[in-house]
């Protein structure tokens, strides 16, 4: 039994139906990766009905007939209560650094060695990314990523507005919205994003998913993440570059310490 606490969500789940080429949908090919991610004990985070809480657990094994994958449980009684309502658990976390996401539906109570379990049903499509434009990479303070949302107001006018970036890949972004923002999932829009070495080139952006995060001082505010639509394939290369840069100055700084 993992043991865990009960957390919000951070880190977005992807949209499987954005990331058409990433998915596996043949049984065997799902059977080996589950294998591998117990093998290796790999941790997840499981998102209880896709939504924000979530809990720790990991691929136990799958059953004799390799038609159920055996998840491992949490302590914490409250999480396992809503885990015993949910329809689903959607698991996501990284393997050798590349990254997995699948749906574990109908989870029920299992014995397992001798402890509690939980058992689901196999998934039917997984997302595993080895493309490192699709890594995620928190944006640092010391070298930001500019991006203004290029809004209307109700009669149409321009009203651009600038937000933080928090996290970016070749294909999405993180940004910090204030509350009441009346942006909504699946809605497009216009930005422009600034990238070191780039400058400025407008995208558009359609929203995925968005959670509501507490600050300190008791304000909060709106975390989304975006999918970056037909991205032109020079700020493709900027996002690229500025990946790479800000992981090598991180590793250096790391190897100095």
């Amino acid at each position: 039994m993992t043991e865990t606490t009960p957390t919000t969500a951070r880190d977005e789940l992807l949209d499987p139906d954005a990331l058409p080429s990433f998915q596996i949908r043949n049984k065997k090919e799902i059977r080996h990766l589950l294998r591998s991610i117990a093998d290796k004990r790999f941790m997840l985070t499981a998102h209880i009905d896709g939504g924000p809480l979530t809990f720790v657990t990991a691929v136990l094994d799958l059953t004799v007939d390799g038609e159920s994958v055996i998840l491992d449980t949490s302590r914490d009684e409250k999480i396992m209560e809503r885990v015993e309502r949910a329809e689903k658990l959607v698991c996501t976390g990284r393997l050798d650094g590349v990254r997995v996401q699948f749906s574990a539906d109908s989870p029920e109570g299992f014995p397992h060695d001798g402890f509690e379990a939980l058992r689901c049903d196999l998934p039917e499509m997984m997302l595993r990314l080895q493309r490192r434009e699709t890594f995620r990479l928190p944006v640092p303070m010391s070298s930001p990523v500019g991006c203004k949302l290029l809004l209307q107001d109700e009669e149409g006018q321009p009203t651009p507005i600038q937000v933080r970036v928090l996290d970016l890949s070749a294909e999405g972004i993180g940004l910090l919205l204030e509350e009441g923002c009346t942006l909504e999932p699946g809605q497009v829009i216009n930005s422009e994003l600034t990238i070191p070495d780039l400058g400025a080139i407008q995208v558009g952006l359609r929203m995925r998913n968005l959670f509501k995060q507490d600050n300190r001082g008791g304000s909060t505010s709106l975390r989304a993440g975006f999918q970056l639509i037909e991205p032109a394939p020079r700020l493709v290369s900027a996002i690229q570059r500025y990946i790479f840069k800000v992981e090598r100055e991180r590793r250096m700084l790391e190897t100095d310490r």
